[in-house]
């Protein structure tokens, strides 16, 4: 599957070096992701959070635009 389960967060190597986005338009669910990804130690400065798919939209295309 292309999905990781929260299964895997027991494995803290799991995303060092890659970027996360988290997308959703509660507040109270992006918190509780920080907190699931703080516990598998994942470095948020990796993390970009988004509110809404305009937002996620303009950090993906702006990432994608810098790596060129």
């Amino acid at each position: 599957s292309q999905y990781k389960s929260i299964y895997y967060i027991d494995q803290p190597n799991l995303f060092v070096g890659k970027k996360i986005l988290v997308v959703d338009d509660e507040e109270f669910c992006l918190t509780t992701i920080k907190v699931l990804l703080r516990k598998a130690k994942v470095d948020l400065s990796q993390v970009d959070f988004c509110i809404d798919g305009l937002e996620a939209f303009n950090r993906v295309f702006r990432h994608t635009t810098m790596e060129r």
